[in-house]
């Protein structure tokens, strides 16, 4: 298991990470704007969905590109320096890694809506919506952090824990006060 999820690690990470910051964003966007809470549920699932989509596609397509750029350096070195690269290097499916990134993507990208969809069948006022998000946010990437160190470095697990989550949550900060500044502007 650890094998198959080394071997995909960059696109769990880029699709988890991405998937969480971006729909966290929209959600932080829309408070800094005030907006319902259906309006955050709609903008967030749309662009939840779009987005994942359109990622697992350039994943897909990335990896169709580095199978065929690896096919080109065949020819420019000799045979065995290429059997031997070869077999040292794990093969990803262009379609393994589509599907890894989008499964990330919509898994840990669904993560900040979460409060709000059980706010349509609980009562929770936007204040502590925002908050219940942004803590079961921060507690994904901190998860990330760690899930990333545990499989390719085995060290320095606060250092990266504490980068990918200062890293979404200044993402997060911006849309905020993008959001709070562009309702501002347009009221």
């Amino acid at each position: 298991m650890q094998q198959i999820l080394r071997k995909y690690l960059p696109e769990i990470v880029y699709g988890g990470i991405d998937g969480c910051v971006t729909t966290f964003a929209v959600v932080a966007g829309c408070t800094g704007a005030s907006l319902d809470t259906k309006i955050v549920l709609i903008l967030g699932l749309s662009n939840l969905l779009a987005d994942g989509f359109a990622m697992s596609v350039g994943s897909y397509l990335s990896a169709k590109s580095n199978i065929a750029s690896e096919r080109t350096k065949r020819f420019c070195i000799p045979f065995q320096l290429a059997i031997e690269s070869e077999l040292s290097r794990p093969v990803k499916s262009p379609f393994s890694s589509g599907l890894s990134t989008f499964l990330s993507f919509i898994l840990l990208g669904a993560t900040p809506l979460l409060i709000y969809l059980l706010s349509l069948f609980i009562e929770l006022n936007h204040a502590a919506l925002f908050v219940i998000s942004s803590l079961i946010t921060g507690t994904i990437f901190i998860l990330i952090g760690y899930f990333k160190t545990w499989i390719i470095l085995g060290n320095q697990y606060l250092k990266n824990i504490l980068e990918t989550l200062l890293l979404g949550s200044l993402a997060a900060l911006l849309a905020y006060f993008a959001g709070d500044f562009l309702e501002r502007l347009l009221a």
